[in-house]
């Protein structure tokens, strides 16, 4: 591999004009005073905001309406996944368990699980937050006129009653694996006494309403927006009556940077404590490592794999479209052309490696699905017998050409942040005789879902689920129903492997569960749904911060209301 994809990023040349757009105010802004709760009265001298920065700015304050909104640290659900992968409760008492009357599986495949919120559970605005809250969010997360990014797991849901203020009854049309822990914004709920009446009265305009854009919103998480400056800050104040107690930091700053160099300009200056991870890459974090190495600082942490790069197809007709694409001897043709080892070094630098699977080496179930997935090593020779099987021949100068002698044209698509995977793709396709053409997503417009839907090609893409075919599903393709943030940007549709994903969620079985998973992995590869390129750290970074537990799966902000400012910044 050539040795300009080795290339670090420097830590010299930042400008002075970008620490000071980072910069936070002296004082963080002033909110109204919120309910007096059991977590605690607030300190006598506030403390200086600490600066969250991430790669946009939320389009709103909801990522069930929108995948880019925010969703934590402001709203929360029954349940979360701790550091160690395990649901715990936050809005609920306790977890439902099919060891008691809080689960039942009934003999026609339908479930019950009953939750019992804990007492005392208020809205941002002091209102009660009750059982009827979720059985209203119920009937907006399934309304076809709200955009709502996916209506997993209250599609499986055939009712959400609130049986009195503390008690939430769900129905379940199936069995759901994963029904007695409602984690992240899953069935969050949703402030009946201030949404109720907008919805009913115009289901249509729900998502427009400046609630989901302003200070108006409130939510149930630990903290409450007190103003939102667009395209500036979001600011956050502590939420004294959080179901968990007050959070330890009171006021915090999010702020959208999309320079990763500028960030590390200023965890560099302390005008910046945490970014989330895509805020840097592994380039920029090696930088802080390096220089934090000595001085103990800050800390970078990418010790864990979490979620997979991989390559979508587009298989529906768009302007500039290869329809060679259609054809899964093509694909696999595309895949036995690229090095993914190479490509994993290249960005990884050692991190992560190259993937087949979205499933880490350290899963129990690993071995059995690398034992039967289709793999793709890099192997031209095999690429070139595909081509010329369905009418793609080299010629003198190495370059495929169909019967018509027109060359394989194909767009390397994907956003700013994977610049250098779409650069080093488009030329390894160089190399093996393709024309392929670059098309990187400029940041500003990354929130353009449909546009993003279009490409012709190939869009290199990333998930966290380790099942990875669950971004290939048909419900998952873009649509304006669910105003193009389905996760099937390649518009991919299988029904074999939409019912074998469907399967895994109803088996309740570990061993039969993990049974239908290989099958399901096995189609995958088979039919090159998608490609799996490599594996990827998930990148984050502190400084000034204590507290912070990287998770299996999920958030870093899973649990921000146990973070603390400390005195000198480095990791404790």
């Amino acid at each position: 591999m050539h040795c300009r994809y080795r290339t670090l990023a420097s830590a010299a040349a930042f400008c002075a004009s970008a620490l000071l757009a980072c910069a936070p105010s002296a004082a963080g802004p002033s909110g109204s005073s919120g309910p007096s709760g059991a977590g605690g009265a607030s300190p006598a001298a506030p403390q200086r905001p600490i600066v969250i920065v991430g790669r946009i700015d939320p389009p709103l304050l909801n990522d069930r309406i929108d995948r880019m909104g925010l969703g934590s640290p402001v709203t929360v659900s029954m349940a979360e996944i701790d550091d160690h992968g395990d649901p715990f409760p936050i809005l609920a008492e306790r977890l439902p368990k099919q060891s008691d009357d809080s689960w039942t599986v009934n003999a026609d495949g339908t479930m019950r699980t009953i939750y019992t919120l804990r007492p005392n559970l208020t809205w941002h605005d002091g209102a009660p937050l009750t059982a009827a809250d979720f059985a209203f969010a119920y009937r907006v997360y399934l309304e076809p006129a709200v955009p709502i990014t996916s209506r997993l797991p209250e599609k499986l849901m055939s009712d959400v009653i609130a049986r009195d203020d503390r008690t939430v009854e769900i129905e379940w049309s199936q069995v759901y694996i994963n029904a007695g822990a409602l984690v992240g914004t899953q069935l969050a709920p949703l402030p009946r006494h201030l949404l109720e009446d907008r919805f009913d009265s115009d289901p249509s305009t729900f998502a427009q309403l400046p609630f989901w854009t302003s200070e108006q919103f409130v939510s149930d998480g630990p903290y409450r927006v007190t103003r939102w400056d667009h395209g500036v800050a979001i600011y956050l104040e502590a939420f004294p009556n959080f179901a968990l107690g007050r959070p330890k930091i009171d006021n915090i700053e999010y702020r959208a940077v999309s320079d990763g160099n500028t960030i590390v300009a200023g965890f560099l200056a302390g005008t910046i404590n945490f970014s989330q991870y895509t805020a840097i890459n592994v380039e920029q974090a090696l930088v802080l490592r390096d220089q934090w190495s000595s001085t103990h600082d800050g800390e970078v942490y990418d010790r864990t794999l979490f979620g997979t790069s991989y390559m979508e197809f587009q298989h529906r007709e768009v302007p500039g479209w290869q329809p060679a694409l259609a054809d899964v001897r093509v694909r696999q043709a595309l895949a036995f052309s690229l090095n993914k080892v190479a490509l994993a070094d290249a960005i990884q630098h050692g991190f992560g490696g190259p993937a087949d699977t979205g499933y880490p080496k350290g899963l129990p179930i690993y071995s059995k699905v690398d034992n039967v997935i289709a793999k793709y090593p890099y192997d031209p020779r095999r690429a070139e017998a595909l081509f010329h099987e369905v009418g793609w021949t080299k010629g003198p100068d190495g370059a495929y050409r169909d019967g018509e002698g027109r060359p394989f044209d194909v767009e390397v698509n994907g956003p700013a942040e994977r610049e250098r995977d779409v650069q080093i793709v488009s030329d390894m396709w160089r190399t093996a005789g393709l024309n392929p053409s670059v098309r990187v997503v400029p940041r500003a417009q990354t929130n353009d879902v449909e546009a993003r839907s279009g490409f012709p090609g190939v869009s290199i893409s990333a998930g966290t689920d380790n099942t990875l075919a669950y971004y290939a599903t048909c419900d998952q393709i873009p649509t304006a129903q669910n105003r193009y943030t389905g996760k099937n940007r390649g518009s991919y549709c299988n029904p074999e492997l939409d019912r074998l994903y469907n399967l895994s969620l109803e088996t309740l079985d570990p061993a039969k569960r993990d049974d239908i998973l290989v099958q399901l992995e096995r189609l995958y590869t088979t039919d090159v749904a998608q490609l799996p390129l490599e594996y990827q750290p998930r990148i984050a970074a502190s400084v000034g911060i204590s507290g912070v537990r990287p998770p299996v799966q999920g958030n870093y902000q899973w649990n921000i209301w146990e973070w603390n400012e400390t005195a000198t910044g480095g990791p404790q």
